[in-house]
């Protein structure tokens, strides 16, 4: 069943409830395009408007929904039933109050931000009480809002690239998934329920029950600066990145994670960042608040440095090495006849580089194509 319009402009329709049995077929609600929308009123003020589908068809809204407030009140979209919804459309309303979103579960609510975006917000907070909520591109209007998390929210990003900050508090028993894109925390979480990174990034202050790094990248108290990362759980290392944040210009010269359950290494790579000044062999960096068991062989990946580990005696790791930068290739120039290429500050091989790292090659422009291979020694 589709619901839609082939009328130009924002023709009005009124929904109390939907109801989506089992055993029924695909639904899909909301306009064609932009100049098609479906203006979806919810009314009298404070409403709470239900959605559930309990068929194994995914019910979907199109991006194309223009949602007003009748009485000019805040009214809530509760989503529920065993199926899945899928809503490709921001839910916000065209000029009114804020609207409140609440999952019940136990199916998912599938959300890909696109299409027409009203001028108001999202309420707080937003009412994850069962099932899943799964967000796949990042939300213009979530930035601030509170989350009460008592099923399952997850970030699946289908941009690696796309980033959603959330600096509102999240509160509840429930789980978080990272799996896509680039999360922050700005906010001091109070959710007690298992954080999990299996793909993408998270970057985070403080997890309220057991972090899980499964793959991706944790970024321990904030992503390029340094930061301090608490964990009331366990921390449970089984594959992708621990990064932390070094600056010795700084009275607090690294990012520290400090785990008040137990720290359990099966896999996975501590990742440095150096954005102070040029490290010393010998400067040691306090990066836990306790050993790591079984950490003696966990991989320190570091661009210029490398470094002892000592994460499985007391938490630690310490410089060793202070690699030269590589060569730095510039922009091919070009005076009208030949093509110019130089770089500089090499301090290898210098088979075709200068006694002072330098390196330069005049090449005149004929009719012909020419290519160059250029590797770095």
């Amino acid at each position: 069943m589709t619901i839609t319009t082939t009328v130009p402009g924002t023709p009005t329709i009124a929904i109390q409830n939907m109801a989506i049995d089992a055993g029924a077929g695909a639904f899909t609600f909301g306009g064609t395009d932009n100049l098609h929308l479906l203006n979806w009123v919810g009314r009298p003020s404070g409403a709470v408007h239900t959605l559930i589908n309990n068929s194994t068809n995914v019910a979907a809204l199109t991006p194309w929904i223009e949602f007003t407030s009748g009485g000019g009140a805040t009214w809530t979209m509760e989503f529920g039933g065993t199926g899945n919804w899928e809503c490709d459309t921001y839910i916000v309303d065209y000029d009114g109050p804020s609207r409140l979103i609440r999952i019940d579960g136990p199916g998912k609510v599938i959300w890909n931000p696109v299409g027409f975006l009203g001028a108001s917000g999202i309420a707080s907070p937003i009412n994850i009480k069962g099932g899943k909520l799964v967000l796949l591109n990042p939300h213009p209007r979530l930035n601030t809002q509170a989350i009460t998390l008592n099923g399952n929210f997850t970030f699946a990003m289908t941009n690696p690239a796309a980033a959603q900050t959330l600096s509102g508090i999240i509160s509840g028993t429930g789980t978080l998934l990272v799996n896509g894109g680039r999360l922050t925390f700005a906010g001091t979480n109070t959710y007690t329920g298992a954080t999990t990174i299996s793909n993408g990034m998270l970057a985070t202050v403080q997890v309220g029950g057991d972090m899980n790094v499964c793959g991706g990248t944790l970024a321990a108290g904030g992503l390029g600066a340094v930061g301090n990362l608490q964990v009331n759980g366990n921390l449970n290392l089984t594959s992708g990145f621990t990064q932390v944040t070094l600056n010795t210009s700084l009275a607090q010269s690294n990012s520290t994670i400090a785990v008040f359950g137990s720290i359990n290494y099966l896999g996975g790579s501590l990742k440095v960042v150096n954005i102070g000044p040029t490290l010393v062999v010998g400067q040691t960096f306090q990066i836990f608040n306790q050993s790591v068991p079984a950490a003696a062989s966990m991989p320190i990946v570091a661009s210029g440095y490398t470094f002892a580990n000592h994460l499985a005696v007391d938490g630690s790791i310490a410089v060793t090495t202070v690699l030269p930068p590589p060569p730095a290739f510039k922009n091919p120039t070009f005076d009208g006849v030949n093509i110019i290429i130089t770089a500089t500050n090499n301090t290898g091989n210098t088979d075709s580089f200068d006694s002072t790292g330098d390196f330069s090659i005049t090449n005149p422009v004929g009719t012909n194509h020419l290519f160059f291979i250029l590797r770095v020694p």
